[in-house]
């Protein structure tokens, strides 16, 4: 599906995510990996060694030059090899994001790290919560006090918040406004343990891999040397990213369904009930059947919104309706394995109950489904206007 899209490059850095996935990534180490609450540095380091690690950099930084199909795809691989969230789709994105800023210095300083650890050195706080959010994820913002430039405001759900070495925030300028009277937006490279920089673990209930924290920023008084991009241009590329990171969730929740329509398929082929194969009965059938068309849907939704940004054509109402269905299809998909699964499946026995849960993290991951909701229906309204 969607091959045409694939250039040589992209197929041969997938062929990799495909190798790495198959010499790397087992049940045994995921369950491991998913007890301790992250990847282990010789991991990263090989996934890194094995050229995906800096995907989302420039070429001359490390990177390569891939489509957003063939990261859609990568992500795709790996979630459904380990039938889990990653923090390589989280790496991938915000490698992606800091790329927009195109600030030499800091590249070259990240494409160190990267080759050194594996790991991108910062964490990412560029978001805003969305407006039916409850999350306490205010803007954060720069003002001038007695000559200084001062970052006060909290984030929240930010990955890797508490560990990276900097965090990467996007802050309003109090001063400073667009054509739209909107605040302009500055975007810094803050060292984790500034001056006034606090942190607070988040423990979520899955997608345990990625660990999340609130962090606080309480007056930090910024250096010049921090900023890595300002003006009119940061608020458009950050919204344009935003569709990448929805991509890549969902893309995410594409390979996880599959990996538990795998499991419940080799469950429902060796299992027999009653003299009969349990593929002979009609509701477990149905089910096969019904798991196997919602992953048709969701790819065909993650490939075609994937294809068309990186066409430039992706709209508002497409991508929209992508994050509305694909991550509660892919909830529907892992709760019809631990079903087919009868009891094992409400336990830690078998992995359709953590793509379950990391699967349903996904719907309320980046934007809710209820923003996305509204947004769809704001542009098709919009179009009979």
């Amino acid at each position: 599906m969607f091959e045409h899209f694939l250039s040589d490059t992209d197929r041969a850095i997938i062929h990799k995510a495909k190798d790495f996935a198959a010499g790397s990534i087992s049940e045994q180490a995921v369950s491991r990996w998913y007890q301790d609450g992250g990847i282990p540095d010789s991991v990263m380091l090989s996934y890194q060694n094995s050229g995906l690690g800096s995907l989302g950099l420039p070429p001359r930084y490390g990177g390569s030059d891939v489509s957003v199909l063939a990261q859609v795809q990568i992500v795709e691989e790996l979630s459904r090899s380990a039938g889990a969230t990653l923090p390589l789709q989280s790496q991938l994105y915000s490698l992606n994001i800091i790329s927009l800023f195109d600030d030499p210095p800091q590249l070259a300083m990240i494409s160190d790290q990267l080759k050194a650890t594996g790991r991108a050195c910062f964490s990412l706080a560029t978001a805003q919560a969305p407006a039916d959010s409850d999350l306490p994820n205010g803007p954060a913002v720069v003002s001038e006090r007695d000559g200084r430039l001062i970052l006060s405001g909290q984030k929240s759900f930010v990955s890797d918040g508490q560990h990276a070495p900097y965090i990467l925030v996007a802050a309003q300028n109090q001063d400073e406004h667009d054509e739209q009277g909107r605040a302009v937006l500055s975007a810094w490279l803050v060292p984790l343990h500034s001056e006034g920089v606090q942190t607070f673990a988040i423990n979520k209930l899955g997608q345990k891999m990625i660990s999340s924290a609130v962090v606080v920023f309480n007056d930090v008084a910024l250096k010049a040397s921090w900023q890595v991009g300002a003006g009119d241009t940061i608020r458009p590329a950050l919204e344009r990213a935003g569709d990448l990171e929805h991509c890549l969730i969902c893309a995410n929740s594409l390979g996880m369904a599959e990996a538990a329509y795998d499991d419940a398929a080799q469950r429902v082929a060796a299992r027999t009930a009653h003299n009969h194969q349990s593929a002979d009965f009609q509701q477990t059938a149905m089910k096969l059947a019904d798991m196997a068309t919602r992953i048709f849907h969701i790819k065909a939704h993650v490939y075609q919104s994937a294809a068309a940004l990186q066409s430039k054509k992706a709209s508002p109402l497409e991508i929209a309706l992508m994050r509305r269905y694909v991550p509660e299809a892919a909830v529907r998909v892992a709760d019809d394995a631990m079903q087919i699964f009868d009891a094992a499946g409400y336990t830690d026995q078998v992995r359709a109950s953590r793509i379950w849960l990391d699967c349903r993290g996904n719907r309320s991951a980046a934007d809710s489904e209820q923003s996305m909701t509204a947004l769809a229906a704001r542009e098709v309204i919009g179009r009979y206007r």
